[in-house]
């Protein structure tokens, strides 16, 4: 019986972690499906998010690797200046 509950124990441990995490829903999405997977929602449990430099344009969102600190991704927010209709 404690062989089939220390799983279940470390699950709900990780589940913990990850709704704590400072992301919303859609932060969590690292692969950019449109959905966040299960796997997604736990990889949270392993990344920090800090203020990006992003030139020229306005600041973005650098996630990276609690462990040692790298880089994962990040996000610089597209601000259009030009005519309507913009082509990314």
């Amino acid at each position: 019986m404690v062989l089939t509950a220390a799983p279940l124990l470390r699950e709900a441990y990780l589940l913990a972690a990850a709704v704590q995490s400072p992301f919303g829903w859609r932060e969590r999405d690292w692969n950019g499906d449109g959905r966040t997977s299960y796997g997604e929602f736990r990889y949270a449990i392993n990344l920090g998010k800090r203020p990006a430099e992003c030139p020229p344009g306005p600041p973005g969102t650098e996630y990276f690797q609690l462990k040692d600190g790298a880089p994962y991704r990040v996000n610089c927010a597209r601000r259009w200046s030009g005519p309507p209709g913009p082509v990314w």
